[in-house]
């Protein structure tokens, strides 16, 4: 009694899982409801960058309080030069680093803006671990150089 009759004239068919998964997204991005796989792909790749540059700062004045804790234990340091270099471009470095983080964090989510600002965000990357890595090698040639007064 409680039973529910199929007609005879209706067939039924199996529809895949895949094609009621892809009607389904269909359905979402134009109800507005879903996002586009690939500006959600952009907006996780900016995010990413802004967390990089945020990284690349923090590095670079771990780097810096290092140099200044070793300066500091230093009797008499010699060969100032290579600790004038390292201060240098590592000053370089950070600045870089938070002018990197300022284009990353300006470009989440924004289109058009991302395209314009890419090379230059690109550019301040590039710098950032150049100057991170010349300060560091300066640094240590700076080190190795005073290691004498240090034992």
């Amino acid at each position: 009694m409680g039973e529910r009759q199929v007609p005879n004239n209706i067939q039924r068919t199996e529809v895949p899982e895949e094609a009621l998964q892809a009607l389904a997204r269909e359905v979402a991005r134009e109800a507005g409801l879903a996002q586009d796989p690939n500006d959600t792909a952009l907006l996780q790749n900016d995010k990413a960058r802004a967390e990089l540059f945020r990284t690349l700062a923090f590095v670079n004045v771990g780097l810096l309080t290092g140099i200044v804790a070793t300066v500091a234990f230093l009797p008499e340091p010699r060969h100032i030069e290579w600790l004038s270099l390292s201060m240098g471009t590592n000053a370089l470095s950070i600045s870089l680093a938070l002018l990197g983080l300022w284009y990353a964090t300006r470009v989440v989510g924004q289109g058009e803006e991302r395209r314009r600002l890419r090379p230059f965000r690109e550019i301040s990357m590039l710098g950032t671990v150049l100057s991170f890595g010349e300060g560091l090698a300066a640094f240590d040639v700076f080190a190795l150089l005073n290691l004498g007064p240090l034992s």
